[in-house]
């Protein structure tokens, strides 16, 4: 589990600097691990596994079995080592998980509609809408963004498709992609990223995919390589609760140009900050002095110091 109510998580990233082989290598990674994620989304996109993931308080990979990432490229079965797939799943699990609310407050929302008309103007929807979910002790609590973004999506469809979407699911309306690539090792436990910190850098292997289409596991192999802490960060790390950090997340960041970087982003964590009760032991008093041409002045002080400006109070009449 991440940290308790008395810690915070910090993550930090560092690029990976590779030679052009080894790069490749990343590449072939990066590809694999998008088009398998991409076809289990597929496979499992539906209302019912949304409930089941947003209803189950296991990591996504423990709902979600490794078996059923499976990948084939030209009629061949792709070989993806075991803890690959199981961050597939849990990558997976976590954007279907992410779908629960949204698709209830489709639902709840497509009960409003049905019950005063679809031809009430949008604002007054949205209002009834919030009233109604936010007052009920078994329903969620919807910001109003939601409601307001859900309300509009229903009413567009109707316009532009005329359709009714009283009979459309969820799922048939939305249908996420995976546009930027993420691969969480969290559910990994060392048999496909190994790391440590020594110092100020940090040693890592990877196993990665040495051939476009690997076909058993003499197709992947182990990388090992060094990051680099800059020392402004070194000097945050040392607030942190334990010098090694947690298991990272692999991503990429591609320029203007093109050109593609690897990063590992690792979380650290750090002791909660306990802001001290602002009023705490300040004592404050207001000063009022009676005065002739003014009924009186009166300013505000906090220990012995005056912090408002004057305040005139005037005979009326």
């Amino acid at each position: 589990m991440s940290s308790s109510k008395h810690t915070i998580t910090k993550s930090y990233r560092f690029k990976v600097s590779v030679p052009e082989y080894s790069e490749t290598t990343l590449q072939y990674f990066r590809d694999l691990v998008q088009e398998a994620a991409q076809k289990l989304l597929s496979t499992l996109w539906s209302d019912d596994w949304i409930t089941k993931l947003g209803t189950s308080k296991l990591k996504a990979y423990k709902v979600i079995n490794e078996t059923q990432v499976t990948l084939e490229r030209e009629g061949q079965t792709i070989y993806l080592p075991s803890r690959i797939r199981r961050g597939i799943a849990e990558r997976v699990g976590r954007i279907i998980r992410s779908q629960y609310k949204r698709m209830n407050c489709y639902y709840d929302c497509l009960k409003v509609i049905k019950l005063i008309g679809g031809e009430t103007h949008e604002t007054k929807l949205i209002g009834i809408a919030m009233q109604t979910y936010r007052t009920k002790k078994n329903y969620p609590y919807y910001k109003k963004v939601m409601v307001q973004q859900t309300i509009q999506m229903i009413m567009n469809w109707q316009r532009k498709l005329a359709i009714d979407t009283q009979m459309i699911s969820y799922c048939q309306l939305v249908r996420p992609t995976l546009n930027r690539f993420t691969f969480p090792f969290g559910p990994d436990d060392g048999q496909s990223l190994q790391f440590t910190r020594e110092g100020q850098r940090i040693r890592y292997k990877i196993k990665l995919p040495i051939v476009h289409h690997p076909k058993s596991k003499q197709d992947w192999e182990w990388y090992e390589d060094y990051l680099y802490i800059p020392e402004k960060i070194d000097k945050k790390l040392e607030k942190s609760l334990n010098r090694q950090p947690r298991r990272p997340t692999l991503l990429t960041k591609t320029l203007k140009g093109g050109v593609t970087y690897f990063f590992l982003q690792f979380p650290w964590e750090f002791p909660k900050e306990r802001k001290a009760r602002e009023n705490g032991n300040k004592e404050r008093m207001l000063a009022v002095d009676l005065g002739l041409k003014k009924l009186a002045t009166a300013v505000i002080c906090e220990n012995k110091k005056q912090i408002s400006g004057p305040i005139y109070l005037k005979l009326v009449g």
